[in-house]
């Protein structure tokens, strides 16, 4: 065999071996990508970049509502409670503004979103740092056949092979199971309030007023609340400059309110609430979901012809 006839041959397995490796991450579609899944579908791991895919097309296409935060809002909020709504929780684990926020983006330009609902911490805004460099349109491309698909599949097999440390084990609708922390911080540790000096980074209030303001351009009604703690009245609620510059960011939204504020003692007042005094226990996080049911039914009103075109039950 000549040089030249070796390397065609060589070139011509590699192009083989790359259109199976397309042709099988398009046919699994893993992240509803192109539109070949007719099952709902989960997340197996890499919830940063998992999230920004779904919110291409499957998020949009499946859903009507976006409920947005940092790890309050994703460990144990099941939006399938929110009855007669499809709710995706595109909340991040660790996640802050300018991640969610870019992630909700994408899902706003496309599909049938008519809802945003905000989870407000100090933590979501306390900074603007990226702490993955997948969130850029390159993604969809990797999502072909990269190292990043390598690593996607690794992940799944190990949480396949092992699903007693599968925290997503429930995510069709994009919520984690709380992760277990150190027994000495059980019913003690609480996210700690923001500095009363600089309670909101400039560049996450910049991507906040952004998110905002795509949806609200959009015709999409938002919501927003500032998550519970345990025992404000003892231990103090977020620090007032903060409370004050997040009300001002969001004035104009169709629903703003606080679960610290006294009015709800049966969420706030019991410690079977929160499994670390911030993060909800699945009696908690049921208390803030039948609120903001409630409050969906006063400003957008169930639509059962959307419920169940994008509500689809695993």
């Amino acid at each position: 065999m000549t040089s030249r006839r070796f390397l065609l041959l060589g070139a011509g397995l590699a192009l083989a071996l790359a259109a199976l490796l397309v042709g099988f991450n398009v046919l699994m579609d893993e992240f509803g990508l192109y539109g070949l899944r007719q099952s709902p579908i989960r997340i197996w791991g890499y919830e940063r970049a998992s999230k920004f895919l779904l919110a291409q097309r499957y998020v949009p296409e499946h859903f009507e509502g976006l409920l947005v935060g940092s790890s309050s809002a994703d460990m144990l909020m099941d939006t399938r409670r929110l009855e007669g709504y499809a709710v995706y929780n595109l909340s991040i684990t660790g996640g802050n503004i300018c991640e969610v926020g870019r992630i909700a983006r994408e899902a706003l330009k496309r599909g049938h979103i008519r809802v945003l609902v905000l989870s407000l911490s100090p933590y979501l805004t306390k900074d603007c740092r990226m702490k993955t460099n997948e969130l850029e349109p390159g993604l969809k491309n990797a999502a072909l056949g990269s190292l990043f698909t390598l690593r996607f599949y690794q992940s799944k097999l190990r949480l396949l092979a092992h699903p007693e440390g599968d925290s997503f084990r429930d995510s069709w609708y994009g919520f984690q199971y709380d992760i277990p922390l150190p027994v000495e911080q059980r019913g003690g540790a609480r996210e700690r309030p923001a500095s009363a000096d600089n309670p909101v980074d400039p560049e996450a209030a910049r991507n906040l007023a952004e998110l905002v303001q795509e949806a609200r351009a959009r015709g999409v009604r938002v919501l927003a609340f500032f998550h519970p703690l345990l025992h404000p009245e003892k231990n103090g609620t977020y620090p007032e400059p903060y409370l004050r510059q997040m009300r001002s960011l969001l004035a104009g939204i169709d629903q703003l309110w606080d679960f610290n504020d006294g009015t709800f003692p049966q969420l706030t007042g019991d410690a079977a609430c929160f499994f670390d005094g911030a993060h909800l226990s699945a009696k908690g996080a049921g208390l803030v979901l039948a609120e903001i049911g409630r409050r969906l039914d006063a400003t957008v009103g169930r639509d059962p012809a959307q419920a169940k075109a994008f509500g689809r039950q695993p």
